[in-house]
């Protein structure tokens, strides 16, 4: 059975939406459907307000964005952990950019809550390490390799007497801050499904 068929939208107000752009694994329009909806090869009437509407289509319009975003994470530390030893912690976090890939291409809001929780972890390290670094490299290189300075740098990699160069920090603190972007964008994804008093309503309509 084809996931898209035509579902006419009607809003409390009475207006009528004829909604061909959305996917029967969309979550506002597979909560509002029936078993006899899902079976059915014939147009669905189904009620939802302009706003669930509106984060139906925003929600679906992103999906194959956050896909596409969850799948290079996967890809990377699936590499990371095929060609580097030790290294078993990036296999555990394959599993969860796999679950959070399964969990968007089936819109399923919980899976996807467990990827971001990782998110959010993820970029509280990166902004704490580009703090420590930026930190340890000033103290550096402005206080004549001070031994102190290079106990901080060395937890992040073996270091003698390395001069850090400004690009380093540059470079790192690009890549935070591309971090925290793509973390607010998979937020806002998040925030587009529908709430549990929404599902609520639905089943009472």
């Amino acid at each position: 059975m084809s996931d898209k068929k035509l579902f006419t939208v009607q809003s409390p107000g009475g207006e009528i939406h004829y909604c061909s752009d959305l996917s029967e694994k969309n979550p506002y329009i597979k909560n509002s459907l029936t078993k006899s909806d899902e079976e059915a090869n014939t147009d669905t009437l189904i009620y939802l307000t302009e706003g669930d509407i509106n984060n139906a289509r925003y929600l679906q319009s992103k999906n194959i964005y956050i896909r596409l975003l969850v799948l290079m994470d996967f890809l990377f530390n699936f590499y990371i952990y095929l060609t580097h030893d030790c290294y078993t912690i990036n296999l555990f976090i394959s599993g969860i950019c796999f679950t959070g890939y399964i969990s968007a291409h089936t819109y399923n809001k919980c899976g996807f809550a467990l990827y971001l929780g990782y998110q959010y972890i993820n970029t509280t390290i990166n902004i704490l390490y580009t703090i420590i670094f930026i930190e340890a490299t000033i103290c550096l290189n402005y206080n004549n390799y001070d031994i102190n300075c290079l106990s901080l740098l060395s937890y992040f990699h073996p270091i003698d007497r390395l001069k850090i160069y400004p690009g380093t920090m540059i470079i790192l603190v690009f890549t935070t801050l591309i971090q925290i972007f793509i973390n607010y964008y998979m937020q806002s994804y998040y925030n587009l499904f529908p709430k549990l008093r929404n599902l609520h309503q639905v089943a009472d309509n």
